[in-house]
């Protein structure tokens, strides 16, 4: 309001308004439209004007048509509309042509998009036509075809003459897309290259860009007019290039080829499009640098006569590996010295040592010598330290490091070394001593009581060595005392052999004296080896220790005496064994200086406890070197020695669960019956007396019962038992046992796939447990929606990768309801007996294939149970729609690029209608196994939602939710979507243009990266900093990277054209978790 004053003195109020004026024309998006060729012209739109309501959209074909509204009945006044339109009726099915649409909104004021949508393809109907085909090669045919092809399938050409058919084997589309390359199967007779030849196509064999096949038919092949063109040659070695020409050859001529400075000897045909040239005198600069290949008229010949043009072309340097021909050691045989190691390569070397190697890597030649020629290396190889014999039979030895005069370095390589077996004996011949009579060997030395023994040497080359021709070649011995040499001999063996035996010698022995033998070996290579033996006269007869002892009772009447001497005793005789009671001996042992035997103490009890005395006449036992035992008397111990428990029978070998375990303990001796002994079970957390009784003089036998009281480890303790004697027993501990009462349980269930789509032919249950399992029980799988979960039955059996894994399939019915089924698990028993608790704790979800709902203007939710559900909130829609949710397979999903970043998780679920557009965004969410994650092994942090745009799949972010196992995202238009891990390092910020500067006619693209995700601004400013048009106000964004994200034509907000000039942009984003990154730059508008 205005206040002004009048002549008269009074005030006047004037109202005024503000007036709008809307000059901002709607902007068109394509949402999907035909391919640059297609035989559909069907076109789907969007348009959005940001301040008025759309009132129609138009369209028009340049040239054919005039604007013309779409074909949409009834449009809806609000800020965003969709249209359809189909231009195919505008076109005759017999031609061909490309044509421009155009397509422009208008909004209820009038603006009008300027300059409208433009877009060009070619509406194609008509199959492509073959032309005549020709002869390139010998094997290749060249066909074009009226227009652009693709996707030749080279099993429906054939090639046709004199009643033979040769079908294709290879098919490709050339650069200009109108010609098609066919290899043939093999290649054609000769006389087919100038004769008449058909070339035969079934239909489809090549499809136009529009997937028009070509009607089966057939087109003539002329005559290979095409003369052989040289592809390329390389150097491969000194004195050989390989050179390769673009077809098939008849003929080579040597004298038509040239290199200046080498002669060029020979020229072969190597493969039938290959050449080998033989050179003489090729320097290491041109092998290793290449060189010119002066071609003369004539040089190569192809099948149908043409010649090669003369040309000057280059031969590239030499890039092929040498290679080893040969390994030979030498010599074949060698003690102490050493072993060369000569290797032959196919070409002339380089200075380089290569390195041998065993195959384990270990390093036995690094240096050593080439030959003149540079051929051959000759390396040498220390035989292994003295003492060791080897065999190299047909080893394999690795070779590597070794460069040939381009320095192009070997392959490491492996290749047996020759002749097939080279001998390393660097050990002598082996020695034998023996003597008669033989004498005992005690602690390392000789012993005997003989007055003479004769001593006899054997030698002979090492076992490990025999087949090598080593022989003995002589031996030499002497013997000598503490105070001198005896004799001394050396005996040469001729003609050298193996085993050397006979040589023996005789020794009069005093038993003053100790006597070494000593001998030397010497085989053919010179190897030595040396055996000394010492010789000790023991003429001492053995003596009783001071007493003798009872040491218990076998049975009632026999009791067990030991007697111990001051030597090992080889000998005993009882006969002449008597004791002072009258007790019988007999049966004796000995063990070391310890002899044992029984007595028969029938008569006379009480010797037993009160003791005997024994007698041992002359001969009763003798030594190792048989010195009789003199007359002696001993006086015998009553029965001090404590019993001891022999074995505990019974006793579990395995794990048991709830049991009753009967034992027996039998002891060493005849026990006092009237002493039990005290028998108790062992266990982590308590100690059970064992019941039981004598079952004889030596066994007692009881039992017990084991359950969850002893669970763990357990053992029997035996105590308090008395010899006849009354000696008492040492404590004696039973092997272990394990007492297991607990039930096995399940560590996880796996259902694959889950959820479980309709019609799903069979799912596989795989069940796991904490324990090994009794696999001759199988356990009972069933499953259900209702307890007790018992609707359908899965059959299945043990694994044989472990004893833990029950894996089974189910044969999902037609009639199966969609909703969460439970799966049970019983009856299933560990390998001890215990039976597990049914589980029912696993579920999983059969899902229909489709879902659908009306949805209209107040909004609602859509869910497939287990799968994805989607919250269309009010007024996101402006009339009644039939939203759904479908399951893809993923065979018929589009494939991800190879990308090492992404990798599919989930399910891919389409949301219908595809390519509806709402005006608010609405809520998806889609579901993922946990099982897919842990098996693929992916984190779930790094999941994210992907959506396919029409063209390429696109990230769109989305909140992982790890309790429910969900990832929901806010989208506003439908389409397929599948859950991504993308662990691609995130972006650095960053803005570029397309163009700039850029003409008004094209316009520029901006793409931007976020390395987080937020709200992105980008608005265009002039010199005076006046705003000019916003292209992003805003707008939320995920992570990641946004290609061609947005487009400015240079027309401002009121769809008027700024005019040529420099403009300023500026991008802005505000990132959700806090920060903001800007970029200013300056963009060219030229009109």
């Amino acid at each position: 309001m205005a206040r002004a004053k009048e002549g008269n003195g009074n005030y006047s109020l004037t109202a005024t308004a503000a007036v709008t004026v809307d000059t901002t024309a709607p902007v068109i998006d394509w949402v999907t439209k035909p391919t640059a060729h297609s035989s559909s012209g069907v076109f789907y739109v969007v348009a959005t004007d940001a301040t008025t309501a759309v009132s129609t959209i138009e369209y028009q074909v340049v040239g054919i048509t005039g604007w013309t509204a779409s074909g949409v009945s009834t449009f809806t006044l609000a800020s965003t509309v969709t249209a359809s339109f189909d231009t195919a009726w505008l076109f005759s099915a017999e031609t061909d042509r490309t044509v421009q649409v155009e397509v422009r909104a208008i909004d209820e004021l009038g603006n009008i998009t300027t300059p409208p949508i433009s877009y060009s393809y070619r509406y194609d109907t008509q199959p492509p036509t073959a032309a005549t085909a020709e002869f390139i090669t010998d094997k290749k045919i060249v066909v074009p075809f009226s227009e652009e092809v693709a996707s030749p399938d080279a099993s429906l050409f054939a090639a046709s003459a004199d009643g033979t058919t040769i079908n294709g084997a290879s098919a490709s589309v050339l650069a200009d897309q109108t010609k098609v390359e066919i290899t043939l199967e093999s290649s054609v007779p000769a006389t087919w290259l100038t004769g008449d030849v058909t070339l035969v196509f079934d239909e489809g064999a090549v499809v136009d860009l529009a997937g028009n096949p070509v009607p089966a038919g057939t087109s003539p092949i002329t005559a290979d007019t095409t003369a052989p063109r040289y592809v390329g040659g390389e150097f491969i070695n000194h004195d050989t290039a390989v050179i390769q020409f673009s077809e098939a050859l008849s003929a080579v001529s040597a004298a038509s080829f040239s290199i200046t400075g080498v002669d060029i000897t020979e020229a072969t045909l190597s493969a039938t499009q290959e050449v080998t040239l033989t050179l003489s005198g090729l320097t290491t600069q041109l092998q290793s640098s290449g060189a010119t290949l002066n071609i003369l008229s004539g040089a190569v010949v192809d099948w149908a006569g043409n010649e090669i043009a003369p040309a000057a072309v280059w031969i590239s340097a030499d890039t092929t590996a040498p290679e080893m021909l040969s390994v030979q050691a030498t010599p074949s045989l060698v003690s102490s010295q050493t072993v060369n190691i000569n290797i032959t390569f196919n070409e002339k070397m380089a200075q380089a040592n290569p390195v041998v190697a065993e195959t384990d890597g270990t390093v036995i030649v690094s240096t050593g010598e080439w030959n003149d020629a540079q051929t051959m290396w000759t390396g040498v190889y220390i035989v292994p330290e003295p003492g060791q014999i080897t065999s190299f039979t047909s080893t394999n030895v690795m070779v590597y490091g070794a460069k040939d005069r381009a320095q192009v370095e070997m392959a490491l390589s492996t290749m047996t070394v020759s002749p097939a077996t080279v001998w390393v004996v660097n050990r002598g011949p082996d020695i034998e001593l023996g003597g008669t009579p033989s004498p005992i060997e005690i602690d390392g030395t000789w012993a005997t009581s003989a007055a003479t023994i004769e001593v006899a040497i054997s030698a002979a080359v090492p076992a490990a060595a025999s087949g090598s021709g080593v022989s003995v070649a002589s031996v030499e011995y002497n013997i000598t005392t503490d105070t001198n040499i005896i004799t001394t001999q050396i005996v040469t063996v001729s003609p050298p052999t193996t085993p050397v035996t006979g040589i023996t010698f005789a020794v009069a022995l005093s038993d003053a004296h100790t006597y070494v033998i000593n001998v030397n070996a010497v085989d053919t290579l010179g190897n030595i080896s040396s055996f000394s033996a010492t010789l000790q006269v023991d003429r001492t007869p053995p003596t009783s220790q001071p007493s003798a002892r009872f040491i218990g009772l076998k049975n009632l009447n026999t009791a067990v005496m030991e007697v111990e001497f001051n030597e090992p005793i080889t000998a005993a005789n009882v006969g002449l064994f008597n004791l002072t009671s009258g007790a019988t001996p007999s049966t004796p042992t000995i063990s070391g200086a310890v002899v044992f035997f029984d007595v028969d103490i029938s008569g006379v009890p009480d010797v037993l406890t009160d003791g005997d005395t024994l007698s041992i006449s002359s001969g009763g036992v003798y030594d190792l070197v048989m010195n009789p035992v003199t007359n002696c008397t001993v006086d015998v111990a009553g029965d001090t020695f404590a019993p001891a428990v022999s074995d505990v029978t019974g006793i579990p070998s395995s794990p048991v669960s709830e049991a009753t375990i009967a034992i027996t303990v039998e002891f060493t001796e005849v026990m006092d019956q009237t002493v039990a002994p005290v028998v108790k079970l062992i266990s982590p957390a308590t100690e059970t007396t064992v019941t039981g009784s004598w079952v004889d003089f030596n066994t007692w036998a009881g039992s017990f019962s084991v359950g969850s009281t002893n669970e763990g480890d357990n053992y029997v303790q035996v105590t308090g038992a008395e010899d006849w004697a009354g000696n008492p027993m040492e404590t004696y501990e039973s092997d272990h046992f394990t007492v297991d009462t607990t039930k096995p349980q399940i560590t996880s269930i796996t259902v694959n796939p889950d959820p479980v789509p309709a019609g799903t032919s069979s799912v596989i249950f795989t069940v796991v447990f904490n324990e090994d399992m009794n696999e001759s029980v199988e356990p009972t799988v069933t499953i259900g929606k209702a307890s007790p979960y018992e609707t359908y039955t899965v059959e299945g059996g043990w694994s044989d990768d472990d004893g833990r894994t029950w894996i089974g399939s189910f044969e999902v019915p037609g009639d199966m309801a969609a909703g969460t089924y439970h799966v049970k698990v019983a009856g299933a028993q560990d390998t001890v007996g215990n039976v597990m608790d049914p589980d029912t704790s696993k579920t999983f979800t059969v899902i229909a294939e489709r879902v659908e709902e009306v949805i209209g203007k107040a909004g609602g939710t859509v869910e497939m149970e287990g799968v994805a559900e989607v919250n269309i909130p009010e007024e996101a829609l402006d009339t009644n729609q039939t939203i759904s949710i479908e399951m893809i397979d993923p065979a018929d999903a589009p494939e991800f690029p190879e990308d090492t970043y992404l990798t599919p998780a989930g399910l891919y679920v389409e949301f219908g209608p595809a390519g509806l557009v709402f005006n608010k965004p609405v809520t998806i969410t889609i579901y993922y196994s946990q099982d897919v994650i842990d098996s693929l092994g992916l984190d779930e942090n790094e999941l994210t939602l992907y959506v396919w745009d029409g063209v390429q799949w696109r990230r769109v972010g989305g909140v992982v939710d790890t309790d429910t196992n969900t990832i929901t995202v806010e989208v506003n238009h439908f389409s397929l979507f599948t859950v991504v891990e993308d662990t691609e390092p995130a972006p650095a910020f960053g803005v570029t243009l397309s163009k700039n500067p850029f003409l008004s006619s094209d316009g520029t693209f901006f793409s931007y990266s976020l390395p987080k995700a937020g709200k992105v601004t980008l608005k265009i400013y002039d010199a005076t900093g006046d705003l000019v048009r916003t292209l992003l106000d805003g707008e939320e964004r995920a992570a990641g990277k946004y290609e061609a994200d947005v487009k400015w034509n240079g027309y401002n907000d009121f769809g008027n054209f700024v005019g040529s000039g420099i403009y300023i942009y500026k991008f802005e984003v505000e990132y959700t978790a806090g920060g903001s990154d800007k970029k200013i730059g300056t963009v060219g508008v030229i009109k």
